[in-house]
């Protein structure tokens, strides 16, 4: 090689080795980001953080306004929505069926991202044609790659009310236009203040991250659903260096060890995870299943205005509403909807163990505040067989048996036999 063509190669080599460093979202794993500080993003970027959404550069930053790329965002949302294609050799992926006359545009990683993009229809032929890969993605086509992949309802955008509209969309494209009111109807993406959509701007990092909090917070992340959990924190306690949480929700209790780098945020704002002590809260994990971020949602308060119902189990259903039904003393079927904070107590291990561990059939003690359970008490329910002996007021008394422990001896007299009186007249089979 001549002396000039040499000298010409080092500074070649330099720059694509800056710009693959650049590109990179996986580099830097540290806790803090240098950047970060009071900055309005950071609780939704240390969420992405925790679930290996986003991460920073090697010296330490995140730079949260800094634009990202088509070819970044594609992965990014491809990422959170369940596809897992790094590391895939594409020369040797027998599985692309690619269409004929698909042009690839030659890029220095993500290729296989591209192409799957392409045979699941998330990029058009046409889009992948004149695809710049390393030019700032704008909010329309966010929206047109958040529409497509998490297959959102578009809406007719002639029906679309006056006052869900944007004023400055009339020159986007009809094609689009649908999935930017499809990704506001559906609170991923919102508007500016002046009633625009702005579907030029170019999308930052930051606002990339709240659009995964948003995703995150609305459990649309099937990939990543067992890494977050919601529910109030009871107790922190800490030995040594070693610290954890319990956090008690219609799933159970579960105690949960905390991070070396835990980040605690309420209102936006990095908080001592001390003050998490009675709230609700959303708790995600890191791959080794520790605590890594807290966000506060709301604080647990105790209310005196309380109804009480007894009855039995009739059954439960647990997700994102939680209701209990149950047969009260009267032999009325009641459905009641389960407050986020409810407790359990039970002389057994079975609260310890959440809502859908309790069977149909358990005598339990309902505490309602604003028609919403705030703690089920399950009872001890003992039976007892005998001769009625009288009938005096409101009560039953049976003959006495005279045998039986004084701890384990079931009473003989009984208040309100007359609502057992109405139970059994319901539950009796015709005649």
């Amino acid at each position: 090689m001549e002396p000039g063509l040499k000298n010409q190669a080092k500074p070649l080599i330099c720059v694509l080795i800056v710009f693959f460093l650049m590109l990179s979202t996986s580099s830097a794993k540290g806790a803090q980001f240098t950047d970060l500080t009071g900055h309005w993003s950071a609780s939704n970027v240390y969420e992405s953080k925790t679930l290996d959404l986003l991460s920073g550069y090697p010296d330490g930053s995140f730079k949260p306004e800094q634009y990202i790329t088509k070819l970044e965002s594609l992965v990014i949302f491809m990422r959170a929505a369940g596809y897992n294609l790094d590391g895939i050799n594409n020369a040797k992926n027998k599985k692309t069926s690619l269409p004929a006359n698909a042009v690839m545009p030659d890029v220095p990683w993500g290729k296989a991202y591209l192409e799957r993009a392409l045979e699941d229809k998330i990029l058009t032929p046409n889009e992948l044609a004149t695809y710049s890969y390393n030019a700032p993605a704008s909010r329309a086509e966010i929206a047109v790659l958040i529409g497509r992949l998490f297959m959102l309802s578009l809406p007719d955008v002639a029906q679309t009310g006056s006052e869900t509209s944007f004023r400055d969309v009339g020159q986007v494209s009809p094609d689009i236009l649908p999935y930017i009111y499809a990704v506001s109807q559906a609170g991923l993406m919102s508007g500016y203040g002046d009633g625009s959509f702005r579907p030029g701007n170019s999308l930052k990092r930051s606002e990339g991250a709240t659009l995964l909090a948003q995703l995150i917070e609305k459990q649309w992340l099937k990939s990543a659903s067992d890494r977050v959990l919601e529910g109030w924190i009871r107790k922190h306690t800490k030995i040594k260096n070693k610290a954890e949480i319990e956090l008690v929700s219609a799933q159970g209790v579960q105690k949960l060890k905390l991070a070396q780098d835990l980040k605690c945020f309420k209102d936006g704002n990095e908080c001592p995870v001390e003050q998490a002590l009675y709230w609700k809260a959303r708790v995600l994990t890191d791959s080794k299943k520790a605590a890594a971020c807290i966000v506060l949602l709301d604080k647990k308060t105790v209310k005196t205005d309380e109804q009480t119902i007894r009855g039995t189990i009739k059954s439960i259903a647990v997700g994102e509403d939680s209701y209990v039904i149950i047969n009260d003393l009267d032999a009325h079927e009641q459905k009641i909807p389960v407050d986020w904070g409810m407790e359990i107590e039970s002389s057994s291990k079975t609260g310890e163990k959440g809502l859908k561990n309790l069977k149909a059939g358990t005598f339990v003690e309902l505490h309602l505040t604003d028609q919403k359970a705030t703690r089920l008490v399950v009872l001890d329910v003992k039976n007892t067989s005998g001769m009625v002996e009288r009938i005096d007021s409101l009560y039953l008394y049976l003959k006495s048996s005279g045998s039986g422990s004084s701890k384990s001896k079931v009473p003989n007299s009984f208040m309100n036999y007359s609502r057992a009186g109405q139970l059994i007249k319901m539950v009796k089979p015709p005649q």
